[in-house]
């Protein structure tokens, strides 16, 4: 019986590497792209090389709301990205039931931003977002405690990899490898992490 899952998809290159990971494992994965006043990627491209059906949902004006009064605070600029990752990975636990989803994919990197995946942010993310032992983040698993697709066996472990810190050249390689392209450049997705972008 082929499991599904939901990989949230940004258009950058972990994500898109965290669900081909998992796809590549006989797992039925469909992607989930938000998009917001500062973050409209086109996944087109990037869905057919992965091998997924990519849904695109805006939330705009919630978004706004969000980034009001952000819970946890902003990055470096205007960035809130601990409250951006609890928030949309809320919606996409909420359309698990609409896929019969079992868990779901994110292409976060530990340590690879300071504020938002340092191991207590990753950790704060998935309890606030009630996602428990249901968040998979493929690119660092090895590094991580288990999940429940990993001690269940619906994902092999050893499949998984164990990247960490800010250096993309280990993601690169793996792309490269897999045949993967048509993703964004790191760190050119969203506006509010662009101190240029409000002057």
């Amino acid at each position: 019986m082929c499991l599904n899952a939901i990989a949230l998809i940004s258009g950058g290159l972990d994500s898109a590497l965290a669900a081909k990971i998992i796809s590549r494992q006989g797992i039925n994965v469909t992607g989930v792209t938000f998009l917001t006043p500062f973050m409209r990627p086109e996944v087109g491209g990037l869905a057919k090389n992965i091998g997924i059906d990519i849904r695109l949902i805006d939330i705009s004006l919630e978004y706004l709301d969000l980034i009001r009064n952000p819970r946890f605070g902003f990055g470096k600029n205007l960035n809130p990205c601990i409250d951006c990752h609890i928030f949309m990975l809320r919606m996409t636990k909420d359309l698990m039931g609409d896929y019969n989803a079992r868990f779901i994919i994110s292409g976060e990197v530990l340590g690879q931003r300071p504020m938002s995946q340092n191991r207590a942010a990753l950790k704060r993310i998935e309890q606030e977002s009630g996602l428990e032992g249901l968040l998979l983040r493929p690119l660092s698993a090895r590094l991580l405690s288990s999940t429940v697709p990993e001690r269940e066996g619906w994902v092999e472990r050893s499949r998984l990899f164990g990247f960490s810190g800010r250096s993309r050249k280990p993601q690169m390689e793996l792309a490269e490898r897999l045949g993967l392209s048509g993703f964004t450049q790191p760190a050119g997705g969203c506006l509010l992490t662009n101190p240029s972008a409000f002057y």
